[in-house]
């Protein structure tokens, strides 16, 4: 009795295999890429992007000088590589002499790079370092007296 038992359950498990079936899932889901945040510092204070400049007070113009560092940073999570653009355009310094009158000096503020990243890696990246520079330049002892600016202007895009 025991043996057609046994054999009738080997029987019922071997039939269950037989009618066994299987199947796949795949989930799927989908992680929005993020526009590219950027974050310009001059030290470790950072610059507002707006329209009203951000003024620095450097050293008298009659020595050499230089700035402290500028660092451009970017956050974002893009699928691909993308190429990293950061222009620096600076004018001369210039002034008002006889209340009216402009005068424009020979200095012009001289950029200096001291990183440089040409890409931005895919991935989610936070304050990732593209670029950092500081501003120098050589005086000169012979400058009428006056209040002295040269405008400068950073420009920094990721495409």
């Amino acid at each position: 009795m025991k043996k057609s038992i046994l054999l009738t359950l080997i029987s019922i498990i071997s039939l269950t295999s037989i009618f066994a079936k299987s199947a796949k899932v795949q989930l799927v889901t989908n992680v929005e890429e993020t526009n590219v945040l950027y974050n310009l510092y001059y030290g470790s204070e950072k610059i507002e992007d707006n329209n009203t400049p951000y003024v620095i007070s450097v050293a008298p113009l009659t020595s050499n000088g230089e700035t402290d560092s500028f660092s451009v940073y970017a956050s974002g999570n893009k699928n691909s590589d993308m190429i990293v653009n950061v222009e620096i355009n600076s004018e001369y310094f210039k002034t008002t002499i006889n209340g009216n009158s402009e005068y424009v000096t020979d200095i012009k503020p001289s950029v200096n790079t001291t990183v440089e990243k040409n890409i931005f890696p895919a991935g989610n990246n936070t304050n990732y370092l593209v670029n950092q520079f500081f501003l120098s330049w050589i005086g000169d002892s012979d400058l009428p007296a006056g209040d002295y600016k040269s405008d400068v202007k950073i420009e920094y895009s990721i495409q």
